[in-house]
């Protein structure tokens, strides 16, 4: 048990690195972590710019010791381009005068040769080329001609700045890809100043010719593939089933689609998220994390995770719309001009100063339940970063 504790700790080492230098990424990288634990698959939608790509490098490169293949896709990218190297001729002699000639791909170094696949642009790939990944995603299979080749993926890991089209039969494969997380752009006024100050050191760094993002937390292959075997190990309670028929149920209820396939992997992800944690049973608290993996449409993200952290953390739930609900206000008083602005401001402040309360209260309630109290504290953090930004906007007060 020693070894399987330290070498978690090591991917969570790999985790907080790649967080380090990717403001606001926090949920985008957890499941690329995931996906890595149970053999899945990952896919990142956003619009251009915010550095999908870069992320899942970053994160694969920290993985020792695997085979990487990276792609970016379009509609005139062929099958051929994806799985194989070289093309040879094989000539074999059937009698005096008479001789047969094959093709023989060599698959090396391509996607049917790699523990680790990253797809850029995925669904800018045309519709017969995105149905060939088909057995790769679910079987680990390649159809090389007739020849039926295993293959070694762990994860295949996809951006884009669309969803595949509804009109082009990609259902099944999207069904395939368990993780789903949509990257916004960032939005805290710490995080784009942290942002913008990494980026001139990554320049200082550049300069000197060291490495943009310097890697100093790593973790083998060999040592995923032991995780990955833990992670079968981890046991779920009678409870926990129950508790994934009611969440069925509930969002249904909402028109949320669930099919058989995800279904039967639910219980993997929270073995996946039981183990990250420390765990050697699942809890309900793991069950926040299916937020990455119950949704096909991104505006089904909100009432996925509202259903979702009933079950989870209702405290939780509970926490985020008492933030929510002062939302407003912030935006108004800092909005605000002339005569309106303290006036606003005042009326601001009583509203945080009474959110931050039962927010407290909330978390001290968490804590005596042995709940994460992570989202809360972070709750907490950004409506006293709200309440400084008030009082020097509003009323002329460094805070």
């Amino acid at each position: 048990m020693k070894k399987v504790s330290a070498t978690v700790e090591k991917l969570v080492a790999v985790r907080k690195e790649v967080e380090s230098s990717a403001f606001e990424r926090g949920a985008e990288i957890l499941a690329g972590i995931l996906a890595l634990l149970t053999r899945q698959h990952c896919f990142i939608v956003g619009v251009p710019g915010l550095a999908k790509s870069l992320l899942i490098r970053e994160l694969c490169k920290r993985i020792e010791g695997t085979r990487y293949f990276e792609h970016l896709l379009s509609r005139e990218v062929t099958a051929d381009e994806l799985f194989v190297s070289e093309t040879h001729f094989v000539e074999k002699e059937l009698g005096p005068g008479n001789k047969s000639v094959k093709f023989q791909n060599d698959l090396t170094g391509k996607a049917a040769d790699s523990e680790v696949v990253f797809l850029d642009e995925m669904f800018k790939g045309n519709a017969t080329l995105l149905n060939a990944l088909l057995s790769l995603l679910n079987e680990r299979i390649y159809h090389n001609g007739a020849q039926a080749v295993r293959c070694p993926l762990v994860s295949l890991f996809a951006a884009s700045n669309e969803l595949p089209d509804p009109e082009e039969g990609l259902a099944a494969l999207f069904d395939r890809i368990l993780f789903r997380v949509e990257a916004k752009p960032i939005a805290e006024k710490t995080s784009r100043i942290a942002f913008s100050r990494t980026q001139v050191e990554k320049r200082e760094r550049a300069a000197v010719g060291e490495p943009s993002y310097p890697v100093s937390a790593t973790i083998a292959l060999e040592e995923l593939k032991l995780l990955q075997d833990e992670v079968a190990m981890i046991a779920v309670p009678d409870l926990v089933h129950e508790k994934l028929f009611e969440l069925f149920v509930r969002l249904t209820e909402e028109g949320i689609v669930v099919t058989d396939r995800r279904y039967g992997r639910l219980p993997l992800v929270l073995q996946a998220s039981a183990l990250l944690a420390g765990r050697d049973t699942v809890s309900l608290v793991d069950f926040a994390n299916l937020q990455y993996v119950l949704w096909d449409d991104p505006k089904d993200q909100q009432t996925v995770r509202k259903v979702i952290l009933e079950f989870a953390n209702p405290l939780e739930n509970e926490a985020l719309r008492v933030a929510d609900a002062v939302g407003e206000a912030v935006r108004n008083a800092l909005a605000a001009s002339g005569t309106d602005q303290q006036k606003l401001g005042t009326e601001a402040t009583a509203k945080l100063k009474t959110a931050l309360a039962e927010l407290a209260r909330l978390r001290t309630e968490a804590e005596s339940q042995d709940l994460p109290v992570d989202k809360i504290n972070e709750l907490i953090s950004k409506l006293q970063q709200n309440q400084k930004e008030i009082l020097r906007d509003c009323f002329g007060i460094e805070g």
